[in-house]
Formats: structure tokens, C-alpha cells, sequence
């Protein structure tokens, strides 16, 4: 598990989580793009039309959509496919 985009105001956020410092992650301040090939990154959202059928562990899998539920529907699902990743509905 790693964390993407960890920037200060995230990375604060996350040591105010009690135990955050015994979570088994990475993390990391680049973004998902700049961490993995993003030949390699399949997004899980539940606005995709293709369904996920098999992992692959060659590939690295995003869950996506945290920040879509309310105000911002449809924002992480349309960046990932500007940035060519490979999306999926996840089950």
C-alpha cells in the first residue's frame, strides 16, 4: 500500500490519526503518475463501464473516487482517463 500525493497539509493530517505510525504503507509526495508507470495503473471507480474481472500483480491498483462522493462526482474517474490509466468498476 502507498500513498500518493502525501503532501504537508496531507502528511499533518496523517500523524494526527492515532497510530498512523504502525500503518505498513509507503508514502509518497509525488503523484500516482510520477510513482508508477502509468502503463501499470488500473483505477478503480465505480463510473467505469468496464468491470473488473482478475488481478493481474504486475499491475498496481487505485482506488479511486475519495474525494468524488459529494461535491466533486466524476472528478477522479475523468482525470484518470486524461492520464490514459487503464479504469475499471471495482466489485
Amino acid at each position: 500500500l502507498v500513498l500518493t500525493s502525501v503532501g504537508k497539509r496531507v502528511g499533518e493530517g496523517l500523524r494526527k490519526i492515532p497510530g498512523y505510525e504502525n500503518w505498513r504503507c509507503g508514502s509518497d509526495e509525488r503523484g500516482l503518475a510520477e510513482v508508477f508507470p502509468p502503463g501499470d495503473i488500473v483505477y478503480l471507480s465505480s463510473e467505469s463501464e468496464t468491470t473488473l474481472e482478475t488481478l493481474d500483480p504486475a499491475k498496481v491498483y487505485c482506488i479511486g473516487g475519495i474525494v468524488d462522493h459529494n461535491r466533486m462526482k466524476g472528478l477522479s474517474h475523468a482525470r484518470a482517463v486524461e492520464l490514459g490509466f487503464q479504469v475499471r468498476e471495482r466489485v
